[in-house]
């Protein structure tokens, strides 16, 4: 097992006080208790320690993140396994005196800061963009500090992909080359009873409400749906409205133009599938390790751990590379696409989420791993505003 993989080793090691009561699991969190429990191995009651440890320790990762030298940081993670927020410190500087005494931090000397792994990223898009790999994604994997470049073996056959892993290979230890890994492409389906579906009888989630320069309210999805799907989009045979634009490649993002009288408007909630909803207290990123979870019409209401941020990814099928996604273990199928990533909020994680981005693709063999389009850059991209719950 890699170091990428390492925070998600099965065990059920943490350093919570047994005097604890265990919590009693509000219904909203009962899909990510049972996906914490799956993957430490753990019954559901240790799993909830997990996760109530899990929200303490997101909220000063946030703190953190504010406070970060990209120059001396290697960047930092939640580890379940010890119940901690892992702080990396480029090895040159292990003695310095500022260093946080915070027994809820460990830290740990690495080669790389996050500049570093910044600079060598770079190196990897530029070997890209000159040799148009396919069947490729590479991304920052924070806890293993280093680029990994997941490599699609199966039925690869394509001399501009065997130039870029020469190339790639060239730029140091820095590199991991994992090989053999499943391809991973567009998650839009056929019309199947989904919720969100265009004239063409294309269909995806819905995403995020959200509203342009002038407050008119928008829709937003995926891009790649609404580029294959077409102007006009419903929901229930009720028309939403009309697309007005999308960017599939750099990014995936799209967004529909919610005409006056159509009947579906914003709700400023998450349907979980399970007559349980959350509201939106505004959006971010959550810290790699810590749970996130994701509403779609094929897989419904799914949760797992971010394992990486920046990731580059080639849709083969599409022939179109994204770039600057979210990499997360939440499982998703076709027909999920636009739906909601988002993150209970730490305050408040019975009623509220932090929005986190939106379903892009994953990959054809298993449904965990998945590429998601992260929100704060497709507002921006945009020029939206996300539309939040007013309490």
């Amino acid at each position: 097992m890699n170091a990428a993989n390492a925070f998600l080793t099965l065990t059920s090691a943490l350093l919570i006080c047994s005097a604890i009561a265990a919590p009693n699991p509000h219904p909203v969190h009962a899909e990510i208790i049972a996906s914490i429990a799956e993957a430490e191995q753990v019954d559901h009651h240790h799993a909830g320690f997990l996760f109530k440890r899990e929200q303490y320790l997101s909220t000063k990762a946030t703190l953190l993140s504010s406070q970060s030298n990209s120059t001396v940081d290697g960047g930092h993670w939640i580890d379940r396994r010890n119940g901690k927020l892992i702080v990396a410190i480029k090895s040159e500087h292990r003695h310095r005196r500022d260093l946080s005494t915070d027994p809820d931090i460990e830290h740990r000397f690495v080669a790389r800061s996050t500049s570093d792994l910044e600079d060598l990223k770079s190196q990897v898009d530029a070997a890209a963009q000159k040799h148009q790999p396919t069947g490729v994604t590479w991304y920052v994997d924070v806890p293993a500090n280093n680029i990994a470049v997941s490599i699609w073996d199966i039925k690869r056959n394509n001399t501009n992909t065997d130039v870029f892993i020469n190339e790639v290979s060239g730029l140091g230890p820095g590199i991991n080359l994992i090989h053999g890994s499943p391809e991973i492409k567009p998650r839009f389906g056929i019309l199947d009873g989904e919720e969100l579906t265009s004239a063409n009888f294309m269909s995806c989630s819905m995403g995020w409400w959200v509203k342009d320069g002038s407050g008119a309210d928008l829709l937003m999805s995926a891009g790649h749906c609404l580029k294959s799907g077409g102007h006009n989009w419903f929901r229930n045979a009720l028309l939403i409205g009309g697309n007005t634009k999308n960017n599939f490649g750099p990014m995936d993002w799209g967004i529909i133009h919610v005409d006056d009288i159509a009947a579906p408007r914003p709700t400023t909630q998450i349907t979980l599938h399970n007559g349980k909803t959350l509201k939106i207290s505004g959006y971010g990123r959550a810290p790699i390790g810590a749970t996130v979870c994701k509403s779609g019409t094929t897989t419904k209401y799914t949760c797992g751990p971010v394992k990486a941020y920046d990731a580059t990814a080639n849709y083969q099928s599409a022939g179109v590379q994204v770039k600057g996604m979210t990499l997360a273990d939440v499982c998703t199928r076709p027909g999920d696409s636009g739906g909601p990533l988002f993150q209970p909020d730490p305050n408040r994680p019975t009623t509220h989420a932090i929005a986190q981005g939106i379903v892009s693709g994953g990959p054809t063999e298993g449904c965990a791993n998945s590429i998601y389009q992260p929100i704060d850059t497709a507002l921006t991209d945009s020029q939206t505003i996300l539309i939040t719950s007013t309490d």
